[in-house]
């Protein structure tokens, strides 16, 4: 299975890239199968997305205040997509948490 992750920043949708082997499983219950249309739940999901030049675009140099456009804002839950085999399996909201500086 192949899952990708859209967001929509500024009015346009972007997909994400994501770490390769950073597996994403989403579990339902029976009740929420049987029933789609009566269910609200919440559901969080914590991910790493690395910081290379197509993410960092997207999200306006997140990890350096220095050079930042002020085009998108942290603080504000964007909308996002999850998507296995190219099918919406999850739609929501995505926040930023925090910046891991990963390489060093």
């Amino acid at each position: 299975m192949r899952y990708e992750i859209h967001v929509e920043v500024n009015g346009e949708k972007q997909y994400l890239h994501t770490y390769k082997d950073e597996s994403f499983t989403i579990s339902y219950s029976v009740a929420d199968i049987r029933d789609v249309a009566s269910r609200n739940t919440n559901y969080t999901k914590s991910i790493t997305i690395p910081a290379d030049d197509h993410n960092r675009f997207i999200f306006d140099n997140i990890d350096n205040l220095a050079s930042r456009q002020d085009n998108y804002n942290p603080n504000h839950r964007i909308k996002a997509w999850v998507l296995i085999d190219g099918i919406v399996v999850l739609e929501g909201f995505l926040q930023f948490k925090a910046v891991d500086d990963v390489d060093g």
